[in-house]
C-alpha cells in the first residue's frame, strides 16, 4: 500500500528532501515540444522559491526526469503575515470569475481572504507542503505540453518519489549526485548537452555566462578569488556555505563548507562515475575530513547511490515505446 505523503515528511526529523519524478513510461518528453521544457522548469523552480518558504539546494533536469533537493522552512512560513499568505497562495491558485477566467490579485481580494482565519491557516499549511510544491512545479508543464501536442493524458509517471535527508554527509552526497545526474546517465557534462542543473547555474554565474566546458573545479574559485559570497546573496539557489554567523541573512546548506570545497567534491565524483576511481589530493582529503568522511567511504556511498537510484534503475530498462500507427495521444 502506498504511504501517504504527510506520513513521509516530518519537519521535526529533517527539513531536507530529495524529490524525483520520471516522465510517463520513461519517455524523453522534457526534450520535446515547441517550448524548451527543461528551461521552463528551471524558471518555474526559481519562481516557486519566491512563493513557497522552500529553498532549492540542487536540481537536475534531463530529457526524461527531474531531481530536486529542497529544504522546507517552517520558521519562514510562520513569519508570513495573513496578507502575504493570501498573495502567495493567489500566485499558486489564482482567483477566477464564474467563467473560470483568471483574475488579478487586487487588494480587495487579499482583504477578503485575510478575514477568513481558517482559509489563511489552510493556505499557510499548503505553502509549507512538499506535495503542493511539487504539484505546483509539475502540473502547469503537463497542461502546457498537452496543449502543445493537442492531446490528453499523463505527462509524469505516477506521483513523485521523496527521500528524507537526515545528516550533513547525506546532504552533500545527494546534492553532488543530483548535480552529476547527467554524468550518471552517461551524458557528457556540457552546459549545452548535459541537461540543466544547479551546477550549471553556479558555474555560469562564476564565469559570467561563459561556461561551455566539462565539469572541472574552476581555478579562480578554488583559489578563493571568485565572489562566492556575492553569488550567495544574488542567486536564487540555496547557498552552499551557511554564513549566518558571519552576518549573512540567508541560510546556507552547511556552515564552513565553501563553494570551492563543493566543486572539488563534484570534480572528484565526476571522475568516479566516469572511470570508477580518481586520485585524492591533500586539499580534497581535508574536505572529506571536514564533513566527517573519507575518500573510500565517499566513493562507496556515491557509487551505491548511483546504482540504487530508483529512477535511474528504471530508465536502464528498455522503454515501452509507442506501437506503430498510433496517434499522438499521450504516451
Amino acid at each position: 500500500m502506498t504511504t501517504a505523503r504527510a506520513e513521509l515528511v516530518d519537519l521535526e526529523v529533517t527539513r531536507w528532501y530529495h524529490c524525483m519524478n520520471r516522465c510517463v513510461r520513461g519517455e524523453p518528453l522534457l526534450g520535446e515540444g515547441a517550448t524548451d521544457r527543461k528551461q521552463w522548469l528551471a524558471e518555474r523552480l526559481e519562481q516557486l522559491t519566491q512563493i513557497f518558504p522552500v529553498s532549492v539546494g540542487a536540481f537536475s533536469l534531463l530529457d526524461d526526469r527531474i531531481n530536486v533537493l529542497v529544504r522546507l522552512d517552517p520558521k519562514a512560513a510562520a513569519r508570513l503575515s495573513a496578507a502575504d499568505v493570501a498573495r502567495r497562495w493567489g500566485a499558486v491558485i489564482p482567483p477566477r470569475n464564474t467563467k473560470r477566467q483568471q483574475l488579478p490579485i487586487v487588494d480587495a481580494w487579499v482583504r477578503s481572504r485575510t478575514k477568513d482565519a481558517v482559509w489563511v491557516a489552510t493556505a499557510r499549511k499548503r505553502l509549507l507542503s512538499l506535495g503542493w510544491f511539487m504539484r505546483s512545479l509539475k502540473e502547469p508543464l503537463s497542461r502546457l505540453a498537452n496543449r502543445e501536442e493537442k492531446t490528453r493524458g499523463s505527462f509524469w509517471e505516477s506521483r513523485y518519489k521523496s527521500v528524507a535527508i537526515l545528516d550533513q554527509a547525506s546532504l552533500l552526497e545527494t546534492s553532488v549526485y543530483i548535480d552529476l545526474c547527467p554524468v550518471a546517465a552517461g551524458l557528457p557534462m556540457l552546459a549545452e548537452t548535459g541537461g540543466l542543473t544547479s551546477l550549471d547555474v553556479r558555474l555560469k554565474y562564476i564565469e559570467s555566462g561563459q561556461f561551455t566546458g566539462p565539469v572541472v573545479a574552476k581555478q579562480a574559485v578554488l583559489k578563493g578569488k571568485s565572489p562566492t559570497s556575492r553569488f550567495d546573496v544574488e542567486s536564487w539557489l540555496c547557498p552552499i556555505d551557511d554564513r549566518r554567523r558571519s552576518g549573512a541573512t540567508r541560510e546556507g546548506m552547511i556552515e564552513g563548507f565553501t563553494l570551492a570545497d563543493y566543486l572539488r567534491l563534484v570534480e572528484h565524483t565526476a571522475k568516479l562515475f566516469r572511470l570508477g576511481n580518481a586520485p585524492v589530493s591533500e586539499k580534497l582529503r581535508a574536505v572529506f575530513e571536514r564533513v566527517g568522511t573519507d575518500p573510500e567511504t565517499w566513493q562507496s556511498r556515491l557509487l551505491k547511490l548511483k546504482e540504487n537510484d530508483p529512477i535511474q534503475k528504471r530508465v536502464e530498462r528498455k522503454p515501452l515505446g509507442r506501437a506503430k500507427g498510433t496517434t499522438a495521444k499521450r504516451r
